[in-house]
């Protein structure tokens, strides 16, 4: 029994410094958002083992035309996934062009899985939820960092737009309001 405990602790203290270190984040509103990542590879390679991929939360309720945009001094890929990231530990499972291997999140759309440039993603979310937007350096050159980027999204916003029925029943109680004041000033 006491080698199986000393096995476990020894093979725990060679796994941690192999366990996900990826950054969660939680976007709340369209805008400008900051982060870093530590290698310009690691979302080309899959990596998140060394900050190099950084994974942004955010919440739709309606459907919504989406844009991201990243700037930066390399070139960043962009996958967004249906679901919302919980903790470090499922970014282990992170796929750039596909759904996470242990089936937690579902890839949406993103930019091409090879080193190409460009860091900027368009695309229309047709339902509501969770969502979960990953990046990452997409050079494919390994240089360390860190590389500070800048990420501008659009499309967070809920711009609430009146259904006709709603407008239909203001405008009927407005008018009743004016009708019921008039036969009150002649009676």
């Amino acid at each position: 029994m006491r080698s199986l405990v000393q096995s476990t602790a020894l093979a725990l203290l060679v796994l941690v410094p192999y366990t996900a270190n990826a950054t969660l984040m939680t976007l709340s509103d369209d805008g400008v958002y900051t982060g870093s990542v530590d290698t310009d590879n690691a979302w080309l390679e899959e990596n998140t083992f060394s900050d190099g991929v950084d994974f942004w939360t955010f919440e739709v309720t309606s459907p919504t035309t989406l844009s991201i945009d990243i700037a930066s001094a390399i070139d960043f890929g962009i996958s967004v996934y249906a679901g919302e990231m919980m903790d470090e530990f499922q970014a282990i499972f992170f796929s750039n062009s596909g759904d996470f291997s242990d089936g937690s999140l579902t890839y949406v759309d993103g930019t091409p899985a090879i080193p190409m440039p460009g860091s900027t993603l368009d695309f229309m979310l047709a339902t509501s939820g969770f969502f979960t937007i990953a990046v990452g350096g997409d050079n494919g050159f390994g240089m360390d960092g860190p590389h500070d980027y800048t990420m501008t999204v659009a499309g967070l916003s809920s711009h609430d737009v009146p259904e006709p029925s709603s407008v239909a029943l203001l405008l009927a109680g407005g008018l009743a309001l004016v009708a019921r004041r008039r036969a009150h000033r002649s009676a």
